[in-house]
């Protein structure tokens, strides 16, 4: 369907190729400028956008220019290029067609990306590597007393050649390459560590919070898994918050609620982090089963 419909517009100046059975190229020449190539990229939009309403289907388109010096190309490489550009706004926008030219600063973004995955999959290979991801306690108070009566546990990442990384842009990339799944066990050890280290000053009646991403709480072995841990540490429970993003419950709400019910039947608590950022209404937050 989409082959046919983007056939009406090849021209003398336009070739159209269908490297994979998703992806297609056109290849224009002799063309004016950058605004011409964006007119012609909102006509694409607008015919696959009409063509799959139904279907439900998004796409991103990638524009690569090629310099008019350039006698010999790199094949290979300027379709990695126009791959990385289309792909670029696909998870960001979800819903619709967009366009991104490739640049040097996309080419900048990539390749620290590139770095960031690097770096995690160190981390998640090496237990001597994993000093890199370090936890940040954020006190949390009891506003009626002033005293502090638990920490959420913050993950950071710092590496010799990136510095320090923002959870806003390292969490992402580890959830999906589905690195979150062994960095994620390495913030609950560490966390759990932190707890000991509070229990040994006397302190016991005091919670830490961690972040779980929904995808570690899919995994069929996640609860099993924070049991042994628990046991193996000497956890109470009770010390042991997990919070867990509103926005979770839009993926697979009855599986996550039963999840989150077996692990408060074993005495740790649930909380819903940023409340009020997804589509949850006020009457589907009532039938999770969290505490806060």
């Amino acid at each position: 369907k989409a082959a046919k419909a983007l056939r009406q517009y090849c021209n003398g100046k336009r070739i159209l190729s269908q490297p994979r059975e998703n992806r297609f190229i056109f290849y224009l020449f002799d063309y004016k400028d950058k605004n011409e190539l964006v007119d012609f990229c909102d006509v694409i939009v607008a015919t696959l956008e009409s063509l799959f309403v139904t279907d439900r289907i998004s796409g991103g388109i990638g524009i690569l220019e090629i310099g008019q010096n350039q006698d010999e190309v790199d094949i290979d490489l300027l379709l990695r290029r126009l791959l990385v550009a289309s792909e670029r706004h696909i998870s960001l926008f979800g819903k619709d067609f967009k366009i991104c030219f490739y640049d040097g600063e996309l080419e900048a973004l990539v390749n620290r990306e590139r770095d960031i995955m690097e770096a995690l999959s160190a981390i998640a290979a090496d237990a001597h590597t994993n000093n890199n991801i370090f936890l940040q306690y954020q006190p949390i108070l009891n506003l009626r007393t002033g005293s502090i009566f638990g920490f959420e546990a913050l993950a950071r990442l710092r590496t010799e050649k990136l510095g320090l990384v923002s959870p806003l842009e390292f969490i992402p990339i580890a959830e999906k390459t589905k690195l979150i799944l062994p960095i994620g066990e390495i913030v609950i050890i560490k966390a759990f560590c932190f707890l000991n280290k509070l229990r040994e000053h006397g302190y016991d009646e005091i919670d830490v919070s961690i972040n779980i991403s929904v995808i570690q709480l899919l995994k069929p072995d996640f609860t099993s898994r924070l049991f042994e841990l628990m046991s193996k540490m000497q956890i109470n429970p009770k010390n042991v918050v997990i919070e867990i993003t509103e926005s979770a419950f839009a993926s697979d709400y009855d599986n996550i609620n039963n999840i989150i019910e077996k692990l408060r039947e074993a005495g740790l608590r649930i909380a819903i982090d940023d409340f009020g950022t997804g589509y949850s209404s006020l009457a589907r937050e009532r039938e999770l089963k969290a505490d806060y």
